[in-house]
């Protein structure tokens, strides 16, 4: 998974007895969708899939809010006091908008390109990794990217795939970005 030049499918061992038709085989494509790392191949592959399969696609974008304003400690100095690197969870539904306009920029194309497709677009904040596991409890399918962010890239997936390929209850698509060239 971590070094698969395509696509790469992982089926947990209790999705393996599942009868086709039944259960978690029959369900959504779920897929984990960070609107500015994930690569195109990522919404291609889920789409496609929820295409041929017939069934919806289910977009999650999660993410973590910051903490709010009185969970900040104060620094001893005023020299040593750094400005919080986000936004305060005071503005949660600020950046809930701002991460719909996001996904629905991201995915337009796509539902374009597949407009057979039921699009579910979900943004919620949280976390992802935890989400898209317990989605997987009904869905078909998850799909999520592999990330080349470090040196080491060859060696590392992402922590919300890796979470996901530990913990998922239905087949896991890992799916990696193009070759650069």
């Amino acid at each position: 998974a971590a070094s698969a030049p395509c696509p790469l499918v992982v089926v947990p061992h209790e999705a393996r007895a599942a009868a086709p038709g039944d259960g978690p085989g029959a369900g959504r494509v779920l897929m984990g969708l960070h609107p500015e790392e994930s690569p195109d191949e990522v919404p291609a592959f889920a789409f496609e899939e929820a295409h041929h399969r017939g069934v919806p696609l289910e977009a999650v974008t999660a993410f973590r809010l910051p903490p709010p304003q009185g969970a900040l400690l104060a620094a001893p100095s005023p020299a040593l006091q750094v400005p919080p690197p986000l936004p305060l969870a005071d503005d949660a539904e600020e950046l809930v908008r701002g991460a719909e306009r996001e996904q629905e920029e991201r995915l337009r194309p796509f539902a374009a390109r597949w407009p057979d497709v039921e699009l579910r677009p979900v943004v919620v904040p949280g976390d992802a990794a935890g989400r898209l596991v317990e989605g997987s409890r009904d869905a078909g399918l998850v799909v999520v990217g592999r990330h080349h962010r470090h040196h080491l890239g060859s060696l590392l997936i992402g922590s919300v795939a890796h979470a996901v390929l530990h913990g998922a209850h239905c087949p896991v698509a890992v799916v990696p970005p193009a070759p650069a060239g």
